[in-house]
């Protein structure tokens, strides 16, 4: 009786403890089975497990392609976000920035400051209105007549915007014109050999033959300046051995134009002007695509403050009402 009542305990226990264990399984095999039933319910729970893998693999593949979709959203709308921010900021600048130009030229046609008429912004404001203001009439800069001081071509640096050099006769023979130190006699000599490179390369100008030996020579004799000035002690006066270095530096410039592609004609028709009023130098300009290049020495200033008025005098003779004046704060 006890061992029996034993062996149904063991029996019960060992049931419960496999029954725990195979929690995982979708039924619990009791006796009974046979082989092939087993096999047979084994390969159903192998499909069944696959076909589950398969199920877990597609939504897996699902929130992925999602995640990628949401990503790339978040990208492209996070570029276009800055693209609209660049946009908006760049077209903020060219308000602002055409807003300061459009009061810059308002400026320099009607309150042109000192600093506006020597860095040669004003005339040039005023020439290319006279320009527009008789594009359809040109005879209209012969019918009002502003008389204009003769040799002011001469004295006026030009700009030739194109090749981006200055040009000026004045400043290329003037001697009186130079710096303080480079009149000494000690640049005597350098400035003859200068003096007798440029003449002739002004002559050949004028004559059409222009080369590039005339040229080189010029160039040599302004190495020659610049040498003399190295050999000069700066301690001694080292304020004008700065302004006559800044002077040959402009001088160089002007000296560039030489080896541009139409300044033998330019140099020709420099020396040739004839003009003598203020429509006479604003068709010469407008022909030959100069402008006023900002004057450098006390000279260049007092005669841009003597033309503008007088240009300004142009305009104002050509406008409907004749009545508007600038004056320079």
């Amino acid at each position: 009786m006890t061992r029996s009542f034993l062996k149904a305990s063991l029996l019960v226990a060992s049931i419960a403890t496999a029954t725990s264990n195979a929690s995982a399984q979708y039924e619990v095999l009791f006796p009974g089975s046979t082989v092939g039933g087993d096999e047979s319910r084994g390969a159903g729970f192998l499909f069944m497990g696959l076909g589950q893998y398969n199920l877990n693999t597609a939504l897996a593949h699902s929130v992925w392609t999602d995640t990628i979709l949401r990503q790339e959203w978040a990208i492209e709308a996070n570029a276009q976000y800055h693209a609209r921010a660049y946009a908006r900021q760049k077209q903020q600048k060219a308000l602002s920035t055409s807003r300061s130009l459009a009061e810059i030229q308002a400026r320099q046609l009607s309150r042109p400051e000192p600093s506006d008429i020597y860095r040669g912004d004003a005339l040039n404001a005023v020439v290319r209105e006279i320009a527009d203001l008789t594009r359809m009439s040109p005879s209209l800069l012969r019918a009002t007549k502003v008389p204009v001081p003769g040799g002011s071509v001469d004295r006026a640096p030009w700009l030739l915007a194109q090749d981006g050099v200055v040009i000026s006769t004045t400043r290329l023979t003037n001697r009186k014109e130079w710096p303080v130190l480079l009149r000494e006699p000690a640049f005597d000599r350098a400035f003859d050999a200068y003096h007798k490179a440029i003449d002739a390369a002004m002559e050949a100008a004028a004559r059409g033959t222009l080369g590039a030996g005339d040229i080189d020579s010029v160039d040599r004799a302004l190495d020659g300046l610049r040498t003399r000035i190295s050999d000069l002690t700066p301690s001694s006066h080292p304020e004008s051995v700065r302004d006559a270095r800044t002077f040959l530096d402009g001088l160089v410039s002007s000296a560039r134009f030489l080896h541009a592609v139409r300044s033998g004609k330019l140099l020709a028709e420099l020396e040739g002007y004839g003009g003598t009023t203020a429509g006479d130098l604003v068709e010469f300009v407008t022909r030959s695509r100069l402008q006023f290049a900002p004057a450098t020495t006390p000279q260049e200033r007092d005669l841009y403050a003597m033309l503008h008025p007088l240009l300004v005098r142009q305009r104002d003779l050509l406008r409907a009402d004749g009545n508007t004046s600038v004056t320079a704060n």
